[in-house]
């Protein structure tokens, strides 16, 4: 799930905003930049210190122009989380190493168009980013042109969906899986289920 894509947005800090700063309630989905995270932190430690605050719906972890795991990253929350957590300061997480580390937090105003160009068809618009939901997802290996073996299949219960984002010219695929968790303390297996959003 750790993004390589480097991507450049601008960032307001919480003193700077003025009568913006109420406007993100009412936005589609809410982007948070992340600097300091530690270099060991994964998506999954980020996960685990942010899902209380809202629904997730993408983490993203950059890296450097040298191809190496930098400290900054991006989170995306759909819809917006209900409390303004960024403006509490530094947000204190701990990676699966067991550093904990305080990141700073800034929302990100840069919003996108809603609807972008056809780049065929002079006047004719189509929406930035659209959902399609799905009956099923197989997974499988095809045998030949028109063969396929499923060796794995998502259906009604995994909430599988398709969004395509015609701004970035991406297609993602959303399904849920049950992952078994062992608490030590209890003894007690548990399913817990994570969102996939293979690019």
């Amino acid at each position: 799930m750790d993004s390589t894509v480097v991507a450049s947005s601008t960032l307001i800090s919480p003193d700077s905003l003025s009568i913006q700063w109420t406007t993100w309630r009412s936005w589609e989905s809410v982007a948070i930049s992340l600097r300091g995270i530690p270099r060991e932190c994964n998506t999954k430690d980020i996960w685990d210190a942010f899902h209380k605050e809202g629904s997730i719906v993408a983490i993203d972890i950059w890296d450097d122009r040298h191809g190496e795991r930098s400290s900054r990253g991006r989170i995306r929350f759909r819809p917006p989380p209900l409390e303004d957590f960024w403006t509490r300061g530094p947000y204190v997480i701990r990676a699966r190493s067991g550093r904990i580390a305080a990141i700073s937090l800034f929302i990100e105003f840069n919003r996108q168009p809603l609807a972008v160009p056809s780049p065929v068809q002079l006047g004719v618009f189509y929406p930035a980013e659209f959902e399609l939901p799905l009956v099923k997802i197989d997974f499988g290996i095809f045998f030949g042109a028109s063969t396929f073996c499923p060796l794995s299949s998502f259906k009604e219960s995994a909430s599988p969906k398709l969004v395509i984002d015609a701004r970035q010219r991406k297609i993602f695929l959303f399904f849920k899986i049950p992952i078994q968790v062992i608490h030590t303390k209890h003894k007690v297996s548990t399913a817990e289920y994570w969102t996939f959003n293979p690019q």
